[in-house]
């Protein structure tokens, strides 16, 4: 059993609510939901009496919240003696991250880690995805930050934070209305409606590319590409000249769009929501600080203006 199974329980019974410990877990509440019905399943007893408000374990959830805690620390300590003798010993950390989310999250994040590792060298990478994932095997690189992609099949990962697409409007569209205080697609509204609009889109053979056409095609959208972009922050902008609709990450919507006249279209559809991952091929134990400090830079993080939350 996965040891992040337990943590996510922990956090359930903590809150005693699946969206409350989804929210404080940067993961989605279905995602939370189908873990818990697996861990349920995978140990043959219910653990949650889901017919009370707020929900309350069961005598078989108790127990295992008592043994969950039990290896959840020990845990801590294996890892704590471990890596004590050379916590502080880094002589260089090469990082590779993809043009996003590079430009906007890693400032921070590396500056956060020079004040934990004074004396490291860091080196950061941005390349495409699938090159980054070959050096990372090749032993050119230590850690790869990135959207989770099967290409990254082989490596060791740890999730970061859950991120999805959001459809971005410009201001002559007939969906924006930004003076409503979620958007969401009106009941009358058909997603084939948008076939043949100008899309932006990222470059033909990326994985975002492919990973859009999937949503686009699952949705009954026939695209008119108009444009090419593999940054966020240059979409945001080409959107917001009125030249097409385009897909943008939540989280790169939140650190690019500061007083760009767009609204954002929430999208209920499985294929838009996508995991940040640590990729490696060797633990390091740089892992720990580095994932609570992208986990923080993320946290702080604020909606811009006329940005829906998906209901």
């Amino acid at each position: 059993m996965d040891l992040q199974y337990y943590r996510y329980f922990l956090s359930i019974a903590e809150h005693r609510s699946i969206s409350k410990a989804a929210e404080a877990l940067f993961v989605s509440q279905p995602y939370l939901s189908k873990v818990l019905s697996r861990l349920e399943s995978e140990l043959g007893v219910a653990l949650l009496d889901r017919s009370t408000l707020p929900i309350r374990l069961t005598a078989d959830g108790e127990c295992l919240r008592y043994y969950a805690q039990q290896m959840l620390q020990l845990e801590t300590h294996m890892r704590g003696e471990l890596s004590h003798a050379r916590s502080r010993e880094l002589p260089a950390l090469a990082l590779g991250t993809p043009p996003f989310p590079e430009v906007h999250t890693m400032p921070p994040v590396l500056a956060r880690m020079a004040r934990i590792y004074p004396h490291t060298q860091f080196r950061l990478v941005s390349a495409p995805l699938a090159d980054l994932m070959g050096q990372l095997k090749a032993g050119a690189l230590h850690v790869v930050f990135a959207l989770q992609h099967p290409v990254m099949s082989g490596a060791l990962t740890t999730p970061v934070v859950q991120d999805r697409l959001l459809l971005a409007l410009p201001p002559e569209h007939q969906l924006y209305q930004p003076e409503r205080a979620s958007m969401v697609s009106p009941p009358w509204f058909s997603w084939s409606e948008l076939s043949g609009s100008p899309f932006i889109l990222p470059p033909l053979h990326s994985i975002s590319r492919q990973s859009q056409d999937l949503l686009l095609a699952s949705l009954g959208i026939r695209p008119h590409v108009v444009m090419e972009s593999g940054s966020p922050d240059a979409v945001a902008a080409l959107a917001a000249s009125g030249l097409g609709l385009a897909f943008v990450p939540e989280t790169a919507a939140c650190a690019v769009d500061r007083g760009r006249q767009l609204a954002y279209l929430s999208i209920d559809h499985p294929l838009t929501y996508h995991t940040l991952v640590l990729a490696y091929y060797q633990p390091s134990p740089c892992l720990k600080p580095l994932t609570e400090a992208l986990q923080d830079v993320y946290r702080g993080r604020r909606l811009p203006p006329f940005l829906s939350s998906s209901s």
